[in-house]
């Protein structure tokens, strides 16, 4: 079965989800940014752990995600950044859409 996230306490990678039609990849911004239509959230299983936010970073690049979900109140930001790295020396080349939330403005604990 394709499957990727948190199960049984380890990060599981199988087989890379199908591709989305091409239509459905991004959502065009007000600005004409293209930004990816789904990205790997990184809060609720990897709250404050580096190890494994670094390894659901890695293995969501190189499955084909190609945007990331983390915020200041995870306390995950090294362990994105490693992630990100880490899939750039394991061949990921594609740009990568970092979304992120800073605390005070409306969306934080």
């Amino acid at each position: 079965r394709s499957c990727f996230g948190f199960e049984g306490g380890s990060y599981q990678c199988c087989a890379a989800p199908p591709p989305l039609p091409a239509a459905g990849r991004q959502t065009t911004l007000p600005n004409g940014v293209g930004m990816p239509s789904m990205l790997l959230g990184t809060g609720a299983t990897t709250w404050m752990d580096e190890a494994k936010t670094e390894a659901a970073v890695r293995k969501a690049l190189l499955a084909g995600f190609s945007g990331i979900d983390t915020a200041n109140h995870y306390r995950n930001h090294r362990g994105v950044a490693r992630g990100i790295a880490a899939a750039r020396a394991a061949g990921h080349r594609a740009d990568v859409w970092l979304q992120t939330k800073i605390e005070g403005c409306g969306n934080s604990v």
